[in-house]
Parts: C-alpha cells; structure tokens; sequence
C-alpha cells in the first residue's frame, strides 16, 4: 500500500439551495463557489496508546526426541542381527547377539558354588548334632554336681562327724586323766618304796621280760617323737600356707561370695534372655557374664581355700596336740618299764636308799608326763568343740561342692557358646555358601544377558555398524536407535531474542513439507551457542503424534508476545498515501478537519503503528478521510473508543 497514489473521486451534492462540487484527491483540492455548503460525514476514534506485541520467528529441523548408539557389555563375536536400518523396534527389543560358547567359565564356577554350598550344609548339620552331644554331656555333669553340692548341703546340715570328734577327745581326756590317776598311785607307791628302803630282785626270766618292755617303749617313745615331730613340721607349713593365702585373697566374707553369686547370676538370666530372644549380632551381655564370672570364681575360691586352710591348720594344731599326748603317753611306759627293771635288777653294790628315791623321781616325772596329756586333751577337747560350733569343713565341703556347680554351670553355658558359635559359623558359611551361588548365577545370568544386545528405547534403526561374524568390543557402536516420539524441534535462535523465551512458553510449529501447523512448548533452553552462528539451540515438544513426520525436516516456528513498551496503532485505512510517499490522516477538532502528516512504524494488512505525528486524546477520521480536505467541516457519524493491541515486525 505504501507509495500507491490514490486516484480523485468526485462527490456530487444536491440540494434545494443550490449545487456545491468538490474534488479531493491526494495532495490536490479544488473547490468551486456554491450557493451552500454541506457537511462531509465521517467516522471517528480517540487515539489512545496500546501495548505494543511482537511475533518472532525461528528457524529449525526435527531432531530425535532420544537418541543412542548400542554396543556389546563385552567382548565376543557377533552371531546375528536381528533388525535392519529403517525398522522400527519396540524398547527391551532383542537386536544383536554374542556367541555363548564363552559363558563355560561361569557354569564352572556356578557348579563348584552348588558344591560348595551343599558341604556348606553338611558342615552345618555336623555342628548341630556335635553341639546337642556336647550340650547334653555339660548338662548331666552339671546334675551330678548338683548331686554333690546336695549331698555336701546335707552333710554341712549334720553335725554327727564333728560330733564324734568332740566324743573322742572327751574320750581322750578322761584316760589322760586317768593315766594322772595312775602315776599318781605310782609316785605314791614309789614314796612308800623309798621310805621302807624297799630293795627288789627278780628271776632271770622277769628281767628278761621286763627289758624287753623296756625296748618295746623305746621305741613306742621314738615313732611317737617322730610322728610329732612330722606333725609340727606339717603345722609350721600350714601355718606358712594359711599366711600366704590370707596374703592372697585378705578377707573374704561368705556375704561377699553370696552378693558376687547374686550379681553373676543376674547378668546370665540377662545373657540367656538376649540368646533365647535369637536377636541378631553379638551378645551385648557377653562381656559382663565374663567379668562377673571371674569375680565370683574369684571370692567363692579364695574364701573357699581359706576356709580349707584354716580347717587343715586346726586339724594340724589338733594332731600336734594329740601326738604330744602320745609322746606323754609313751613317756610315762617307758617310765614305769624301767622302774619295773630296776626295782626287779638292782646295781651290784647300789645304796637301797637312791634306787627308792631314783624310783620317785621317775614315778615324779611319769606324773608330770600324765598331767601334761590332760592338758594336750583338754586343749584337744577345747579344739574339737570349735569345730563342732563353727562346721568350717563341712562348710568348706559344701562351698566346694557350689564352685564345682557353679562351674558345671558355667560349663554348660560356655559348651552353648562355643557349640553356638560353631553353629553360626556353619550357618555363615551356608549363607557366604549361598551368596556365591547366588552370585555365581548372577554372573552367568548377567554374562547370558551381556551376550544379548537389547534396545533401552523404542525407535527407529538409523544406523547398523557391525555385520554377523565380526569380532566386537565394549564402548564400540553396534547399531544407533533414535526416537521421534514425543515429536521435538530444535530451533536456531539468535542471541537478541533468546531473552525472550522460557521452558513452557508455548510457540507454534509449522512444516513446510506437510503444510501442516501444530501448537508447541518450548522444553529446554541449550546454555551455549553455537559457534559458527552464534545461536542459541532450543528444544520444543510439538504437540502430535503425526507418523509423516520425520527426523531432519525443516519447520518454522512462530513466538507472539506482548512486550511492556506502549504504541499508538490505527486502522490501516485511516491513513492517506500520498503520491509523494508521505503519510497522511485527518483529525476532528470543534467539528472541522484538521490534515496531520504521521510517520508509520510498523504495519500488518489491518493497521499501522504511528511513530510521530499522533498523541493520545486525538479524535480520529476512520472513515471518509479520502474527501476531505484540511479545515473541511464534518459531520460525525459513528465515535468510538478502539483499543487495538498493536503488532511489531516479524523476524525469521
């Protein structure tokens, strides 16, 4: 339109006044006098300014939605090729295949896997039954030392052997005291002796006799001072043995060995409870079951041993006692053995007189001896009664026989740990046994799927690089499969315009080559440019499913947007083209009209955008404006207010 002169068109009026001609052309008016004037009727509009739109335009091709080169997971000769370029193929689709025959390691593997898990089993259940063995023999000692700790119980409970010790030292003492009673009429009857200087004989046959009294107290005197002599020595080393374990364990109490048994106990009811509840992972209570296993052994077995040193070292104090009674004893005989000698074989030429009064002395000391075994009685008795009170050995008896529950006890849990650990690790070794299976199998499966080449996608074969029979490697193409669904566009757009797009801006696409259009968003915005044209890459999804359209076609997309800039638009036949290439419009003002020269910006079929010449508020000839001229009265037929969004020029 811009540049076309306008041709002249001539109104005629008529009216009862007279007849009024005028010309109005482009650029040419011309009037001739009339006898009255008429009005022109025009249409108007108030300019006002309109967000200014644009329309951009890209240009691009079809490209793969996705797109991927498929090789073999391993090494191998390719046996066949089950697809052809240009075939469309389904995703998890089989298209290639390795030889097989290299999968013999893995079935070798997987065989010696299943063999090794079934003595795995095998193992398992030797342990099973070695641990049921074991467990049992454990439980019938601990019920035979539960046997003896009741036994050794009952025999702490009666007293009937201290008993009999006490009797036998009451025993004891009463012939000690009468022995005394006996040395005594000896001493007196020696005193008699001496005062009726009594002189003895005998015959040889009595002598004879009475020496050999005499020998057989000797040497009654010699074992018994030997056997003294040996219990002294075994008292000073009870004695020595009594400090070193004193030394040893200090004091222990039977209430410290009962609160140690209490707190042992406890911590194996703990320990049975977490072994019993099959929770996994170590025994948290192992640790504590140990420790207070070994403080009771400890306390139990040190007051246990000092109570049985304590115990052997009275019965020692109580054999010295009484071998001194029978060294005494021994004494007094020989004593009165050789008396009897004398008094029956007295020395030639002797003075009666000394023998009587050697005879006293001897009767003296036999008196002396017997008194010194009611002493060594009395000191026995004294003896034998505190350990008939305080039953240190039958106590000592039954805590022996409680360390040997305890450790019978403590037997049957340590036969369970061991046993169990011997079980678990039978059972770990059928689960490693059975992992290795599994992983053997997963091997082969693994080395059976590497052999097949399968599609991730479903597509269109564009390339096939490998044939049948060819060696092939990993990371080496075998075939390339690309995806056109859904439809993508990638668009060429220059860096100017690239501000002006988002991921989901909508955009329409058009294909020259099907002469079709379809509505598109824009799904990703490539962040470089390329090199040679600096332009941006820009992927969009177009909205079909259309099968025709193929990888590689051209298409041309259009963008509308409104930008934040204002412009005045008016109709496109309100402006005047001058002959002389300017633009011309008309205004109304107080009813008269008024030309005004504009410049156009841009142009669409339906309107134009007025760069300069126009302001807001202007009144607006939108039709008649070809037959009127500058100052010409006008008659306003329709006013109305437009507000028509402008747009700008279109870019491809």
């Amino acid at each position: 339109m811009k540049g076309k002169k306008h041709s002249p068109i001539i109104l005629v009026g008529i009216s009862l006044l007279g007849t009024s001609l005028v010309l109005s052309g482009c650029g040419t008016k011309s009037s001739v006098a009339t006898t009255s004037v008429q009005r022109t009727p025009v249409n108007v509009e108030t300019v006002s300014a309109e967000a200014i739109s644009q329309t951009l335009s890209f240009n691009g091709t079809i490209t793969p939605y996705l797109q991927t080169s498929l090789s073999a997971a391993t090494q191998g000769m390719l046996v066949a090729v089950m697809v052809r370029q240009g075939q469309t193929i389904h995703a998890g689709e089989v298209v290639a295949r390795l030889d097989p025959s290299q999968n013999v390691a893995q079935v070798n593997a997987l065989q010696q896997a299943k063999s090794a898990e079934n003595t795995a089993v095998v193992n398992y259940q030797n342990a099973k039954a070695i641990q049921t063995s074991s467990l049992n023999d454990a439980i019938a000692a601990q019920n035979a030392a539960k046997v003896a700790y009741q036994n050794a119980k009952s025999l702490y409970n009666d007293r009937t052997t201290s008993q009999s010790q006490v009797v036998s030292a009451e025993n004891a003492l009463n012939e000690a005291k009468a022995g005394v009673t006996i040395a005594e009429a000896n001493l007196q009857k020696a005193q008699l002796q001496q005062a009726s200087l009594l002189n003895g004989g005998g015959t040889g046959q009595d002598l004879t006799s009475l020496e050999a009294i005499v020998t057989q107290d000797q040497q009654a005197l010699k074992t018994a001072s030997d056997s003294l002599t040996t219990a002294k020595q075994n008292e000073t080393l009870l004695k020595s043995q009594l400090n070193q374990d004193q030394a040893l364990y200090g004091s222990i109490t039977e209430a410290q060995v009962q609160q140690a048994y209490q707190n042992y106990q406890a911590a194996l009811t703990n320990y049975d409870s977490w072994q019993n509840g099959a929770f996994p992972g170590q025994n948290p209570y192992t640790a504590e079951l140990n420790s207070l296993s070994t403080v009771y052994t400890f306390d139990n077995s040190g007051y246990n041993t000092l109570q049985s040193t304590q115990q052997l070292y009275n019965q020692a104090v109580l054999a010295v006692n009484q071998e001194q009674s029978q060294v005494s004893a021994a004494n007094s005989a020989l004593a009165a053995a050789q008396k009897n000698l004398a008094d029956a074989n007295p020395p030639k030429g002797s003075n009666a007189a000394a023998q009587a009064a050697a005879a006293v002395s001897v009767a003296q000391a036999s008196l002396t001896q017997a008194q010194a075994q009611v002493h060594a009685a009395e000191q026995s008795l004294t003896m034998a009664n505190q350990i008939y009170h305080d039953r240190t050995q039958s106590l000592a008896q039954m805590n022996s026989a409680s360390v040997a529950l305890n450790q019978a006890t403590i037997n049957v849990h340590s036969v369970k740990l061991q046993t169990q650990s011997q079980v678990n690790s039978a059972s770990a070794a059928i689960k490693q046994a059975k992992v290795n299976v599994n992983s053997a199998a997963s091997t082969l499966t693994l080395q059976l799927k590497n052999d097949e080449i399968i599609s991730p996608i479903a597509g269109t074969v564009v390339a096939i690089s490998a044939q049948t029979g060819q060696s092939v490697q990993p990371q080496i193409p075998i075939l390339t499969v690309e995806t056109t669904t859904p439809v993508m566009a990638t668009l060429n757009v220059p860096e100017s315009d690239i501000q002006h797009l988002f991921v989901g801006m909508p955009m329409q696409i058009t294909l020259p080559a099907l002469m079709k259009s379809y509505q598109g968003q824009v799904l990703d915005i490539r962040p470089q440019t390329n090199p040679s044209t600096n332009e941006y890459q820009v992927d969009v999804k177009v909205n079909t499913a259309n099968p025709k359209i193929l990888s590689g076609m051209e298409v041309q997309a259009s963008l509308h947007f409104t930008t934040d800039q204002k412009g005045i638009f008016v109709p496109a036949q309100s402006v005047v083209l001058l002959s002389d290439g300017g633009n011309e419009v008309f205004l109304v003002k107080n009813g008269v009209a008024q030309s005004r020269f504009v410049e156009i910006g841009a142009m669409t079929a339906s309107q134009y955008q007025i760069t300069s010449g126009l302001k807001t508020g202007d009144v607006l000839v939108t039709a008649g404006q070809n037959y009127l001229t500058n100052g010409e009265k006008v008659q306003i037929v329709n006013d109305k207010s437009r507000h028509v969004k402008g747009t700008g020029v279109t870019h491809s």
